[in-house]
């Protein structure tokens, strides 16, 4: 059983305090999570798996371009277009057979974003190289005012493998003197036949649309806000680190809610399951408190 945690009050000159709890819940996301746990000492890692199988979405990203003199009304107002195709992953059976997976990511189509400034940044270095200067005012007069970039992005399973994980550093420190999480990430050779598929899709997709000047701007990539895996739940500690309701094995009140309790990335984006898995693992919560405080 876990008392509480030690913290440093910044406000008060990093004074070291020990907050005690009935509950703790860590959610500081599948990296950070997995450094306080290994940082808090064996007793949190129990099989020592915390920090293993660690995973990113999997991101793939294609652009098409519909010119304004083709197709004038994608410059009025914003034409709904935010919608996601292949949901679930769902291959033919030919697919899986020809790729070798049984199931791949989805796509979602949406103009490019409008804010200014992150548009004139991608289009800067957009095709390899950097552009400045007449050539990318040009470039940035073109794509504000004669037509509309169209997006098809991807987001496929990234699965966990051995080649895939974080650590404490031995090194480098942080700010309070204490080890930062060292990542080690190499894509499995799986993600690189999904990623294919997508794009190639997404390019099919954008053609068929009557999208011009279509490319792959990013072949094979992750989505590093949306982490998970470090910390995934399971029956057994052998393989996992906390159970199906969010604790960590070997403990009676210390729970992980972030996306590192996931398995792995699935085949859409996973924001909104973390949510959901979180809230599950909060109603868990508190059933079990409100059940000790039943006479």
């Amino acid at each position: 059983v876990a008392s509480g945690v030690r913290v440093k009050r910044v406000e008060r000159g990093g004074v070291e305090e020990i907050v005690t709890a009935g509950t703790i819940v860590v959610a500081a996301g599948a990296i950070e999570s997995a450094r306080l746990l290994l940082l808090s000492g064996d007793g949190f890692n129990p099989g020592g798996n915390v920090g293993k199988n660690l995973w990113f979405s999997l991101y793939v990203d294609v652009n098409g371009w519909f010119p304004k003199a083709t197709s004038p009304e994608v410059m009025t107002g914003s034409p709904f277009i935010h919608r996601s195709l292949m949901v679930g992953g769902a291959l033919r059976p030919e697919e899986q057979q020809a790729l070798g997976v049984d199931r791949a990511g989805m796509l979602d189509l949406l103009w490019q974003h409008d804010n200014p400034i992150h548009r004139a940044e991608r289009l800067a270095i957009e095709g390899g190289g950097t552009l400045w200067g007449r050539a990318l005012k040009e470039r940035i007069k073109t794509a504000f005012t004669e037509g509309r970039s169209m997006l098809c992005e991807g987001f496929g399973e990234s699965i966990p493998h051995a080649g895939a994980a974080i650590d404490l550093d031995p090194a480098t420190k942080d700010q309070h003197g204490l080890p930062v999480a060292r990542l080690t990430y190499a894509h499995h050779p799986r993600d690189r036949k999904i990623a294919e598929h997508l794009a190639k899709t997404g390019l099919t997709v954008l053609k068929e649309m009557g999208a011009q000047n279509t490319f792959v701007r990013v072949g094979i990539g992750e989505t590093l806000i949306l982490q998970g895996g470090t910390t995934r739940f399971g029956n057994d500690a052998k393989d996992s680190v906390t159970s199906p309701e969010g604790l960590v094995h070997g403990m009676k009140n210390v729970y992980v809610t972030d996306g590192g309790v996931l398995p792995s990335s699935m085949t859409a984006p996973g924001t909104l399951t973390i949510v959901a898995n979180a809230l599950r693992v909060a109603d868990g919560i508190i059933k079990k408190v409100r059940a000790k405080a039943t006479p």
